[in-house]
């Protein structure tokens, strides 16, 4: 016998469906839905574009971009300091592309 457990989220809101009602489809809510619907379609055909371009080896290697982009958006979006471990950090990020750059001519 198997019991189906419910995804928390839906029976969060389900529960604030049945206590408040469903939320007001404005335009503004449904551009939202309808920008990171299309932005996250973009970029993972980007993502496939680039990998089959480069090769999946060399595209590897460019997945550590990814925490150095969130540490300089977050100094810029949100007025974060930039600390020495965030400037070591991103040294060992272009130190291991450019060595796997060199090594791969």
């Amino acid at each position: 016998m198997s019991i189906i457990k419910p995804d928390p989220d839906t029976t969060c809101y389900l529960w604030e469906l049945i206590r408040i009602g469903p939320f007001p489809l404005t335009g503004g809510a449904v551009l939202s839905v309808l920008f990171a619907t299309f932005r996250s379609i973009v970029a993972y055909f980007c993502s496939n574009q680039g990998v089959e371009q480069l090769g999946p080896n060399r595209a590897g290697s460019f997945i550590n971009l990814i925490p150095l982009f969130a540490s300089l958006l977050s100094v810029w979006l949100l007025g974060e300091t930039v600390r020495p471990f965030h400037l070591a950090g991103m040294a060992m990020i272009f130190a291991e592309i450019g060595s796997f750059s060199i090594s791969r001519g």
